[in-house]
């Protein structure tokens, strides 16, 4: 900003100042919207965005936080075929042996 300059005493103070570096964060990964959410909504119903829905969403990624529990899709690409309602038929999920 060398166009610029301090006009009063408190600018001149600012521009005297070291600059700082400033960076932006943003959340990446699986789930960045923090998919498996609440369990109640704000209407004290259930919550539109459940837990199992997080079983799909990780499936989906490649890199993925919940590699534990979830398998990835490149190597299982089938796992989620007996669920076509994720919200009831999270139970006839495999498990994926070792």
């Amino acid at each position: 900003m060398g166009h610029i300059e301090p006009l009063h005493k408190k600018a001149r103070k600012m521009f005297s100042r070291p600059q700082s570096d400033v960076r932006g964060y943003a959340v990446e990964g699986c789930c960045p919207s923090y998919n498996p959410g609440w369990e109640v909504g704000a209407n004290n119903n259930l919550d539109p965005c459940p837990w199992q829905n997080d079983l799909v969403a990780c499936h989906a990624f490649i890199i993925c936080w919940w590699g534990g529990q979830v398998p990835d899709y490149i190597q299982n690409p089938n796992w989620l075929d007996n669920c076509s309602n994720i919200q009831n038929d999270w139970t006839n999920l495999c498990v994926v042996p070792d």
